[in-house]
């Protein structure tokens, strides 16, 4: 790994790409000089400054980032089994939720086959 953003390592390359997400759109989009040119990440430096590989075609300083990452380094995308949940609470408290494990047993009883 070439270095870390807020603790979580960052590999820069090639394969690791920098996208913005749009505030009105919710969606992610190049930063490159136009729609279809990517960004790939170089490293980041100390204080947390992303040097990129490519022209960056506006700033980025406080934009919500996302970096995506070849998924044989982070995983692939979720397979088999999985859920929707809905969490609610009646408290006005703020939560973040950083994680919410599962435990499946298959059964003929409860499994539709």
């Amino acid at each position: 790994m070439d270095s870390n953003l807020i603790g979580i390592p960052i590999m820069g390359g090639l394969d690791s790409v920098i996208k913005k997400i749009d505030p009105d759109t919710q969606t992610l989009v190049n930063i490159g000089h136009s729609p279809q040119v990517e960004v790939s990440v170089l490293s980041v430096l100390e204080g947390g400054i992303i040097e990129t590989l490519g022209d960056v075609a506006e700033p980025i300083a406080g934009s919500q980032i996302v970096i995506i990452t070849p998924s044989q380094i982070d995983g692939d995308s979720i397979r088999g089994h999985y859920a929707l949940i809905t969490l609610s609470s009646n408290s006005n408290v703020k939560y973040e939720v950083y994680c919410v494990n599962a435990h499946v047993t298959l059964s003929n009883l409860h499994h539709s086959r």
